[in-house]
């Protein structure tokens, strides 16, 4: 464990290899300082956006306390995003008013994120149907039932994902969508990441095609990733880095 959070706080490792730490310390329910040190003084963004997911994962004070913290002192709308919704899942008692204030925040994404995660606050979302709550009005039962899709991870289910990939309005239920299709090891998901990719410009969207395209560890999707790494947008140009590492290690 000391090892791993080693290599977690070791800024001269690869952020993708200190991501991969962080998540083996995740699966482990150890290390919660030393991501919550990561949380806070990691130069990468994207490394920090996915501390704050794993101490939310954690449900621990300690870690609930620094994503508060996190929310209300960190600059990268990637952190902020990540841990808004990290601390909406555990339902910390005192995140609401934190996440009410992202309301009225200037980026169209934030504030889309602050309404899921206060939709998350409110419980458990219940639906019998994934099939039909993936087009349910509330972002986060459409969150909700995208997951759902994932763990059947049928062909009907990754069809239906990519149908309402193509038509989701919402970025941030757009990127978790690209994000469960990236776990899906389809070769339609590749296609259908590949095109969004290509089309859509927002930026989550964006980041989590790259790292979902490499998670699906294709190389002929690594031509595709290279043309993201001199972005303008300089989190697409890290997740773009990251991604090429992550999928250079698969193959």
């Amino acid at each position: 464990m000391n090892d791993l959070s080693d290599v977690l706080l070791d800024i001269d490792k690869s952020a993708e290899t200190r991501i991969q730490a962080v998540f083996q310390l995740l699966s482990m329910g150890k290390g919660i300082n030393a991501i919550i040190d990561a949380l806070f003084n990691d130069p990468n963004p994207i490394v920090r956006h996915e501390c704050a997911y794993c101490l939310g994962e954690m449900n621990n004070e300690a870690g609930n306390i620094a994503l508060i913290k996190s929310i209300e002192t960190d600059t990268n709308r990637f952190v902020v995003h990540e841990a808004a919704l990290a601390v909406a899942n555990t339902r910390y008692i005192n995140s609401q008013h934190v996440i009410e204030e992202l309301l009225n925040n200037d980026d169209t994404d934030i504030v889309d994120t602050a309404e899921i995660a206060l939709q998350r606050l409110k419980g458990k979302t219940e639906f019998k149907d994934p099939f039909i709550a993936i087009s349910d009005d509330v972002k986060e039962t459409r969150i909700q039932a995208t997951f759902s899709l994932l763990d059947m991870n049928s062909e009907e289910a990754v069809d239906t994902l990519i149908s309402r990939l193509f038509v989701e309005k919402s970025p941030i239920v757009k990127h978790e969508i690209v994000f469960a299709l990236g776990e899906t090891a389809s070769n339609k998901a590749t296609d259908a990441l590949t095109h969004t990719l290509q089309t859509d410009t927002n930026a989550f969207v964006v980041h989590e095609c790259l790292l979902s395209l490499a998670t699906l560890g294709d190389s002929i999707s690594e031509n595709t990733i290279k043309k993201y790494i001199d972005h303008k947008d300089n989190d697409i140009a890290i997740s773009a880095s990251i991604a090429l590492d992550r999928i250079q290690s698969v193959y």
